[in-house]
């Protein structure tokens, strides 16, 4: 067993078995942890504002195709490919308190590489069968907000472009919301850019949209009372921080209610507002017409100082969403 304790920082990091051939260029890493140091309470109770706590655990970490030259003579840690199998990593945030304005700094992927100096390269990144948990809190001992991405699969390619001296990630992943709805997304990352800057687009397959109740019901004022989504397309431009871009989905009986989280309207106030909204305001169907022509929902999202870069991914395409079924 390997421990690291990190310097400045409220995380270790350990693994069971290291091995590393010169022979093959491989390095390969059993039973890998990334967890903090103590219980969530009392990592959440060491500072005054909100925190994001991370847990990761990968049964296996390959990485192969060391250039030793490289790293003699120019420092740098340079890969051909990096593999992670079966990995999970649960996210909790504590939004029972306040964001810290003035240090809250979610750095994006280019500020990320560019901080590094090119010190790592790694041609290909491979995730097989990960899963992420992603929670939200709104009061200590209360219920969590949760939503998951099941058996995720992920293929990132960085390409060197030598003339134009930048780098380039090519994404493309699929994998299961809440362990339902088959997603897939493919995703062009300009790592070298010196503002945060991406597209991406995919597709969703049929879901009820009452399984993300897990999720609205604890951290949103409404829920989906009813509503089932056969598909939808997405195709969305970030430039400088600013989404835009349209999102086409074809849904059907779309309905809300009020859910169960705590706001500063009474019950019967959003039960009226919700009664309004199903009424008069929410586009109930969302269907192709005669000429196969479907309403596509437009997307307008700008990018806030504190907001992560899933964020941001999740807040463009719900912006569009949002447009669509007039919620």
């Amino acid at each position: 067993s390997i421990y690291f304790r990190i310097p400045n920082s409220d995380y270790d990091i350990n693994f069971k078995k290291f091995h590393f051939s010169f022979s093959e260029s491989k390095i390969t890493l059993e039973d890998f942890e990334y967890n903090p140091r103590n219980i969530d309470e009392t990592f959440f109770a060491e500072s005054d504002f909100r925190q994001t706590r991370l847990r990761i655990s990968i049964p296996s970490i390959q990485l192969s195709g060391i250039d030793y030259v490289n790293f003699i003579q120019h420092k740098q840690l340079h890969f051909q490919s990096l593999k992670l199998s079966n990995g999970i990593m649960d996210i909790l945030m504590n939004n029972d308190k306040n964001f810290k304005v003035d240090s809250t700094f979610n750095p994006m992927p280019n500020e990320l590489f560019n901080s590094f100096n090119n010190a790592l390269l790694i041609d290909r990144i491979t995730i097989n069968n990960g899963d992420i948990i992603y929670n939200q809190r709104f009061q200590i001992g209360g219920k969590k907000a949760i939503i998951t991405i099941n058996h995720l699969n992920i293929m990132a390619i960085q390409n060197a472009y030598t003339l134009k001296k930048n780098i380039t990630s090519t994404i493309s992943a699929n994998f299961k919301i809440n362990n339902t709805a088959p997603m897939m997304i493919s995703m062009q990352l300009p790592l070298s850019s010196k503002v945060f800057s991406l597209r991406y687009s995919g597709t969703c397959g049929s879901m009820i949209m009452s399984d993300l109740n897990t999720y609205l019901d604890n951290a949103e004022a409404i829920k989906f009372k009813s509503g089932k989504l056969e598909s939808a397309a997405f195709d969305i431009d970030i430039t400088d921080g600013k989404a835009t871009g349209n999102v086409r989905a074809v849904y059907t009986d779309l309905k809300i209610e009020p859910s169960n989280f705590k706001t500063s309207q009474s019950k019967t106030r959003r039960s009226v507002n919700t009664f309004l909204a199903n009424t008069f305001a929410i586009h109930k169907n969302n269907l192709p017409d005669k000429k196969g022509v479907i309403k596509p929902g437009i997307i307008k999202f700008h990018r806030a100082h504190d907001t992560a870069f899933i964020e941001m991914i999740w807040l463009s395409l719900r912006s569009g969403l949002e447009n669509i079924t007039g919620i």
